[in-house]
């Protein structure tokens, strides 16, 4: 009897490892903690939530996914700590991460492990260049960065523009380059280039370069906090210019000031009333144990998991090489962001959507394709 015990004792032991073969393991690495945790809380949420619909759904080629959540702490250093973790955890696949600055630190980890990464909102040019195991689901800074120059022209008429960049982000410092290169090649005149870092505390001496210079406009490529606090102080100076962004803004920018933020727009990757089919039903189906979905990450994160699970069931295999194939080979897939297929380096050229801050929200404001 006693060694029947032993025996048994030593199966259950050992018995994790089988049972873990016998799933996928799916890390989602982002912010849980730090300044960054409100933004990222969306992603964490669409992930639990859609991964426990499809494991009770019969989970992917008969397994189910088991979701394993990073802690990133917002960093750059903490990007690469959680992406060696994932290594170590011996993941299939990893969702992740929201900021660009972000994924830069995890992408050459996954990549010389061959773990495939999907990024859902990472919009730096160079986070695919990093190699053929690295994807995402929105829309790059080439093209985020040409729409907003566009706008900007066509919309305002604009020929003076102050570009303010934080050089503490790698999408701020980006999307800038970006802007300034298209704005210039679409008939701009003039433009001041102003920067600041992410712990910035005297916003005066900015606030003072504004009104010296009188630009017709300012585009803030920046993050919700920070971006939030500048607005508000320029603003509250009595200036009334208008604000451009990129997608790192969001209506979450209300969490840090107030109705100093409304008339300022923003270009992103998705909006809640999108009549897309697809979108339509995620809302449906997620909308209710998420509450309202008005974040892109929401949608994007959505995007990214079902673009997954799609390369998996393709591939009918486990084998990290065989999904990273069958995402490569994505073609025409309808998701909640629009249509995605992939380019050679792993990037979608999708349509962009311009956002109005107004009451506290972000409001639709219009579409505008890829020329």
């Amino acid at each position: 009897m006693k060694i029947k015990l032993i025996a048994l004792a030593f199966l259950l032991l050992f018995a994790g490892p089988v049972v873990a073969n016998e799933v996928i393991r799916v890390a989602v690495i982002g912010a849980k903690s730090g300044s960054t945790a409100i933004i990222n809380s969306t992603m964490f949420r669409m992930a639990r939530i859609l991964v426990a619909d499809l494991n009770k759904n019969g989970g992917v080629i008969g397994k189910k996914i088991d979701l394993i959540e990073l802690d990133n702490r917002g960093t750059p250093l903490g990007s690469g700590q959680a992406a060696e973790i994932a290594v170590k955890s011996d993941v299939t696949a990893v969702i992740g991460a929201i900021y660009s600055s972000n994924s830069l630190a995890m992408a050459p980890i996954f990549q010389k492990a061959g773990i495939p990464m999907i990024s859902p909102s990472s919009t730096a040019t160079q986070l695919t260049l990093i190699g053929n195991y690295i994807f995402r689901v929105c829309y790059t800074d080439m093209f985020q960065g040409e729409v907003m120059a566009q706008f900007a022209r066509e919309q305002f008429g604009a020929k003076k523009v102050m570009v303010i960049t934080n050089t503490d982000s790698r999408y701020s410092i980006g999307l800038a380059k970006v802007f300034i290169e298209n704005f210039i090649k679409m008939g701009g005149e003039k433009i001041w280039e102003e920067d600041y870092l992410d712990k910035i505390t005297n916003l005066n001496q900015l606030n003072k370069r504004i009104i010296q210079l009188n630009p017709d406009l300012i585009f803030l490529p920046g993050h919700p906090l920070i971006s939030a606090k500048i607005i508000r102080n320029v603003r509250r100076s009595g200036n009334k210019i208008v604000f451009l962004g990129g997608d790192g803004m969001t209506s979450e920018m209300y969490h840090y000031a107030g109705k100093e933020l409304d008339g300022n727009y923003f270009s992103n990757h998705w909006h809640r009333d999108d009549p897309n089919r697809k979108s339509r039903e995620m809302i449906k189906k997620f909308g209710p144990a998420l509450g309202v979905i008005s974040q892109a990450s929401s949608a994007l994160t959505y995007d990214a998991i079902m673009i997954l699970v799609d390369a998996i069931t393709k591939a009918n295999s486990l084998n990290r090489g065989d999904i990273r194939d069958a995402l490569a080979k994505t073609k025409g897939f309808e998701g909640a962001t629009g249509v995605i297929t992939f380019d050679t380096n792993g990037d979608p050229r999708k349509q962009a959507v311009i956002f109005k801050l107004r009451d506290r929200d972000a409001d639709y404001f219009k579409t505008i394709l890829p020329k």
